[in-house]
């Protein structure tokens, strides 16, 4: 049979079928049973075939409350109208209720529209005001790179004393920030409500400046620069689920005495006790004096070892050594600055010269003022969560930096980003207990601070994987502790 033959039989067989009915059932496997039953059938809706579903982004989260027989749905209300968390949200099961999930998700979404968007090319110039930009080169090495989104190059900041001839009072800058649709929807309307309030109390403004890729902390540039007393801020940091939330930053500020504390303060390092001590607790750490050169002399900057280039210094002073190391070289990582000079005085904050001076010094240095500032900050907020451990009575240091910057690693002789755990402890527990440490995980010792040291301590840097580290600091911990309970083995 050949080609035709066979087409010519299908047109046959085609021809004595009965035809289907238009709406006549599917014959099932080719039998002659069809279906009665249509099964489960979609559940009516109020929507008609065109109709848009309602925005779920537009319900007031202070007012949706979904949780099933609550035992006092008006107590909760009335809690929920002063917060936009998103609490009662009530459950399916274990899980999220549709509309809650997508409420998140389209929350989520309007927060990342906001973050990748820009301000319009043409906001500046339509608005009256000059433009500079950060040594960003675009948003992606904005979102990448904080530290560079706080200060400007050369021709920048030539431009900026430029817009701003004289010393204004206050100085007022509009800010990209992380939500440039919030800019384009209120800045100017809350700008002109603070120049209006300055002008009313007889405040002197200089003119306002657009600064393109801007961090909070080219606040503190720009007050270097004009010279100003106080820079006002107007940049975001989105809230999830707000695209257009209002701006407003009163930090930054220049040298004068009503400079403001610069906000965006980097994350909290990465330093992490390594077990609980079972004694007194942290002891905290005193920040005893803050002080700032902005363009130091070049012989102090070569004799101190500056990098070349780095005129700008930040010096502190703290009441204890080994912690302002560990945040001094988190300052290194939040910011383009390198410690130049760290030394811990002689006897321990207990027998320091001054007030001020305390049992450290430590001075870093960078190309900005205002990087010198961001490093500052970044290691004040290290500080924060730093010190030693009261240890059955004994002050010890047992902290795994998980991931050590410039200073600390060239301190240990280690790549940067490498694990450290960093032990101090007085001269004979320090002994005792960096044994037991470098017995207890697979750790290299790569700096040992034998006794006594400038404050009478002793200790060394180990290094290995996170864990390892982690398990170094439990072991020096409880090594310290066992000497304090029982100081003489006989």
């Amino acid at each position: 049979m050949n080609k035709q033959e066979l087409t010519a039989m299908v047109a046959r067989l085609l021809e004595t079928m009965e035809p289907l009915e238009k709406n006549a059932e599917p014959m099932v496997k080719g039998g002659d049973y069809r279906p009665t039953d249509p099964g489960p059938q979609p559940k009516a809706t109020p929507y008609r075939e065109g109709d848009f579903v309602p925005d779920v982004t537009q319900l007031d989260l202070r007012k949706l409350y979904l949780t099933e027989n609550p035992a006092n749905p008006q107590g909760f209300r009335s809690l929920k109208e002063k917060t936009p968390a998103r609490l009662g949200s009530g459950r399916a099961g274990p899980r999220y209720k549709t509309l809650t999930m997508l409420r998140f998700r389209a929350d989520h979404a309007a927060a990342q529209d906001a973050v990748f968007s820009q301000v319009d090319e043409d906001f500046a110039a339509r608005n009256g005001m000059p433009e500079v930009r950060t040594r960003c080169h675009d948003k992606e090495e904005y979102l990448t790179r904080p530290d560079l989104g706080r200060c400007f190059d050369e021709e920048n900041a030539r431009r900026i004393r430029e817009a701003i001839p004289g010393t204004p009072r206050v100085q007022l800058v509009i800010g990209d920030g992380l939500s440039s649709a919030a800019i384009m929807a209120n800045a100017m309307d809350c700008l002109e409500a603070i120049r209006e309030g300055l002008k009313l109390r007889g405040i002197e403004a200089g003119q306002p400046i657009f600064v393109r890729y801007c961090r909070v902390g080219a606040g503190d540039a720009i007050g270097d620069i004009t010279g100003c007393e106080l820079v006002c801020m107007l940049v975001v940091q989105p809230h999830r689920g707000q695209q257009h939330p209002r701006p407003g930053h009163p930090g930054g500020g220049g040298g004068g005495p009503h400079r403001g504390a610069a906000g965006n303060h980097p994350a909290k390092e990465e330093v992490r006790r390594g077990a609980e001590s079972g004694g007194g607790g942290m002891i905290p750490v005193q920040i005893l004096a803050i002080r700032y050169l902005a363009n130091a002399s070049p012989a102090l900057c070569k004799a101190l070892g500056a990098p070349e280039g780095a005129p700008s210094l930040g010096l502190l002073t703290t009441d204890c050594d080994d912690a302002t190391y560990i945040a001094l070289d988190a300052a290194t990582k939040a910011a383009e600055v390198e410690v130049a000079y760290g030394r811990s005085f002689y006897a321990g904050a207990g027998n320091a010269s001054t007030p001020n001076a305390g049992e450290v010094i430590g001075i870093l240095a960078g190309q900005t003022p205002g990087a010198v500032r961001s490093g500052m900050e970044a290691a004040v907020s290290a500080l924060e969560h730093l010190g030693f451990e009261d240890v059955s009575g004994v002050p010890c240091l047992a902290q795994t930096v998980s991931s050590v910057g410039s200073f600390l690693a060239k301190e240990a002789g280690v790549r940067l980003g490498t694990a450290l755990a960093y032990l101090i402890a007085p001269p004979l527990e320090a002994m005792y207990a960096m044994d037991a440490a470098l017995k207890a995980a697979d750790v290299t010792l790569c700096k040992l601070y034998s006794p006594p040291s400038e404050t009478n301590f002793g200790g060394g840097l180990l290094s290995g994987t996170q864990s390892a580290c982690d398990a170094a600091c439990a072991a020096f911990l409880q090594a310290v502790s066992e000497v304090a309970q029982r100081p003489k083995e006989i």
